[in-house]
């Protein structure tokens, strides 16, 4: 697997276009894709705890997966202008 070290450098850009040249999706992958969103549209959380334990063998419980308030605002703390603009624009 190619790993790619961001950096604001001409080198890493032209890297990066090469490597999203080369990207390909097979159809299964896209159809995989398209059953695991349906599925968690349909089921939420319930869906997701089932792929996350599937795909990343980590078993979770709905619980874990809230984030505290207190845990969110600390982080809100720690993200630059630009970054808070970008998730509020998404």
């Amino acid at each position: 697997m190619q790993i790619l070290e961001y950096s604001d450098t001409p080198k890493f850009q032209n890297a990066l276009r090469k490597f999203c040249a080369q990207a390909t999706v097979s159809g299964d992958v896209s159809s995989v894709v398209a059953e695991v969103l349906a599925d968690v549209r349909a089921q939420g959380d319930k869906a997701v705890l089932k792929y996350t334990e599937k795909f990343d063998g980590a078993k979770l419980s709905a619980k874990a997966m809230r984030v505290d308030p207190a845990e969110m605002k600390a982080a809100v703390k720690t993200l630059s202008a630009a970054d808070r603009k970008a998730i509020r624009e998404s």
